[in-house]
Formats: structure tokens, sequence, C-alpha cells
């Protein structure tokens, strides 16, 4: 067996202010906890819908969900 490939990235600069950036993004994004442990999982019921309009002969139903550039 040969030496294995290198995975990671060549390293890059990167400014100070870019990853100062970074972090405040994180920070924003980040939640302390969830208010909601069991959140809903619409691609499975989108999915569902999707297999049970085919067996159908149907078209799928709209699954509730968030609307963007005129499609969901």
């Amino acid at each position: 067996m040969g030496p294995m490939p290198r995975l990671a990235p060549p390293p890059t600069a990167v400014a100070d202010e870019e990853i100062d950036e970074a972090l405040a993004l994180m920070d924003v994004m980040t939640v302390d906890r969830l208010d909601n442990p069991a959140p809903a999982d619409r691609y499975r019921d989108a999915l569902a819908e999707v297999i049970a309009a085919q067996s159908e002969h149907r078209a799928p139903a709209p699954v509730g969900g968030v609307r963007r550039s005129g499609r969901w």
C-alpha cells in the first residue's frame, strides 16, 4: 500500500478581519439551547408525500416549509 494522499487543503493566508467576521457570524448563528428538542423533519415529510403521490398517479401536495424564489 502506497502513501496516503494529503486530504487537507494547502495553507492559506487569511486576514485577521476575515477571521473576526467569521467568529462574529458563528456567534450570531449559535444558540445556547433548542426550544424545540424535536424539530420537524420537513424533508422526510415532503419525500413521503412525493412517494405517496407517485403511487397514486397524482401531483404531490405542497408540504410546509419556507418558500424561496417561487419554489418550495
